[in-house]
């Protein structure tokens, strides 16, 4: 399961002064490129914009670029032998960020790429184009409507924008490569090996046993449960906290767990039946993933995974 590549169309918003910028922008993109794939990332790069259509200068895109005899052939022919990928969701089972229920904002800034690069868990790469960019990781806010209201989520994504920002990211790459989950089946059939400290009610079984390679739900859920698994080993004395836990997580609405406890109760393995109330949101679409602290400290029971229950606010 490699790592993918996504392209921050923001960094391209605004084209360079001159064409010998932008050629050093898609240079510098290319090296960049480059240092990831033999790092392990794919050789391709997903995007929301048309690639070849991108102005690197004044009357100076993309494919003006690849024809340019001031430019490297070397260079040229490895942009041409990546495979891009527009729209960049177009293999994915959701097909556009407009589907998916939820937008992602970088300083007030709609930017789909680095949202989609968080759906996947993937790279974003960035042209050189803005001191915004010269980092590796980058922040950007996530809002969804959640209980009939706007909720906001930051969330913290890879990214690159040179080759040096490649070495920084070395070992985070290494890290999900070593994590070789091939489809759902695997994911569940390793869950000890991988979340020592979580318990699994058996009913998650189907739902993860159905994902295949490349689903970007699954992708989302490895990332969750890791998390979970990373706060529960950390957990060795007091109460629960869930403001330690790295993605949002509610707590049930008093009307919800009244209506509808029966829709959140479900039999842990010994065949004890435990009510989960503590959530957070998996995109994309409307997916919950449910679970129980109170088995803890340094251990958390998961409940259900899949899309959200009905709610005393939206009960179907």
């Amino acid at each position: 399961m490699s790592v993918e590549i996504v392209f921050n169309e923001l960094s391209a918003a605004t084209p360079a002064t001159h064409s010998s910028i932008g050629s050093r922008w898609m240079e510098t993109l290319i090296r960049t490129v480059k240092s990831a794939v033999e790092g392990g990332c794919s050789r391709s790069i997903r995007t929301c914009i048309p690639f070849k259509e991108i102005l690197l200068a004044r009357d100076y895109p993309i494919v003006k670029w690849l024809n340019d005899p001031a430019i490297d052939r070397e260079r040229s022919r490895y942009f041409l032998a990546l495979a891009t990928r527009h729209p960049a969701l177009i293999d994915l089972p959701e097909k556009d960020n407009e589907s998916l229920g939820y937008e992602f904002y970088f300083n007030g800034e709609n930017c789909k790429g680095l949202g989609v690069a968080h759906i996947i868990d993937g790279l974003a790469v960035s042209f050189p184009s803005d001191k915004r960019w010269d980092t590796h990781q980058i922040q950007i806010s996530k809002h969804f409507i959640e209980n009939d209201s706007i909720e906001e989520e930051c969330v913290s994504i890879h990214h690159a924008s040179t080759p040096e920002h490649i070495g920084l990211l070395r070992q985070a790459i290494s890290n999900l490569l070593l994590i070789d989950i091939t489809n759902g089946n695997d994911l569940w059939r390793r869950r000890g090996e991988l979340f020592p400290a979580l318990t699994f009610c058996d009913n998650i079984a189907g739902v993860l046993q159905a994902m295949g390679l490349g689903d970007p739900h699954l992708m989302q859920i490895r990332k969750k449960l890791f998390e979970l698994d990373r706060y529960a080993r950390g957990w060795i004395t007091g109460p629960y906290d869930r403001n330690q836990i790295p993605f949002k997580v509610t707590p049930e609405h008093k009307a919800t767990k009244e209506q509808y406890a029966a829709e959140r109760t479900f039999q842990a393995p010994g065949g004890q039946y435990h009510i989960f109330e503590e959530h957070g949101r998996i995109t994309p679409g409307n997916w919950r993933i449910y679970f129980d602290p109170s088995v803890g400290p340094g251990r958390i029971l998961v409940g259900y995974i899949g899309k959200k229950p009905p709610s005393a606010a939206f009960p179907s």
